[in-house]
């Protein structure tokens, strides 16, 4: 069963090649292999064909400049850029989720020089993720302080 189309639906991935068996071309009208992080290039490509609707995957690089353009230019995205920025920040989204009855996990911050001191009251297995990091990059299991 196929459903309509409803307008044009652009796809894209940045510095990847695009799977043509991915399910968003099923319902795209049209796709395109572009840097979708470079906001010129993307406002004259959305205005020139006259899109209405854009599909950006879930690259947390693309998603934080898409923002700008689409927010900008009227087509749906998945949220503002004030929203964007404030669930790129991980003791807002924390916050944010607390206050809205989800789940979060127990959160510490050890200094290298004392960890020993410091892991005491820590239950094991800890899941540690840097301050810094992005997606599951450095995202080791701690078993033991040892």
């Amino acid at each position: 069963m196929r459903t309509s189309r409803a307008g044009t639906v652009l796809s894209w991935s940045r510095q990847e090649i695009n799977n043509p068996d991915a399910g968003i071309f099923e319902i795209a009208d049209e796709g395109y292999c572009v840097d979708s992080t470079d906001a010129t290039m993307m406002k004259k490509l959305i205005v020139s064909k006259q899109i209405d609707g854009v599909y950006m995957g879930g690259s947390e690089t693309v998603i934080s400049a898409a923002v700008r353009y689409l927010n900008e230019l009227g087509p749906p995205c998945y949220c503002t850029e004030h929203q964007w920025q404030q669930i790129q920040n991980k003791e807002n989204f924390k916050k944010l989720c607390s206050e809205h009855g989800l789940p979060v996990v127990e959160q510490y911050s050890l200094s290298l020089h004392d960890i020993e001191n410091q892991a005491i009251d820590i239950e094991f297995p800890v899941v540690t993720k840097p301050a810094d990091g992005s997606g599951s990059s450095g995202v080791p299991w701690v078993r033991r302080t040892r």
